[in-house]
């Protein structure tokens, strides 16, 4: 059944301290079947920012990934994307 399920667009909000890194937008949109693949995506579509997330091939531990409010950890990135699913990047020292 998996097999069937269509990719899905992940709204990715950035933290205001991130939007410098894409000419100011805070909203961008990726698409793909799970968090992380939709994550990995940010590598290739948006470097500056894949390299505030990303540290040595995981996750920074300087930024903190809330998927529909929940704070997401790199062992949920296979978490299915669904239909209006939002992911929040924000910096740690910004969390509070």
């Amino acid at each position: 059944m998996s097999g069937d399920r269509k990719a899905m667009c992940l709204k990715l909000r950035l933290s205001p301290s991130l939007n410098d890194e894409v000419g100011g937008q805070l909203e961008l949109e990726l698409t793909g079947l799970t968090v992380g693949e939709c994550l990995e995506k940010t590598k290739h579509h948006y470097p500056d920012v894949a390299d505030k997330i990303w540290k040595h091939g995981s996750l920074n531990p300087q930024i903190l990934l809330f998927h529909n409010n929940t704070l997401l950890k790199e062992h949920n990135f296979s978490t299915l994307v669904e239909k209006r699913d939002v992911l929040d990047i924000i910096p740690a020292i910004e969390g509070g």
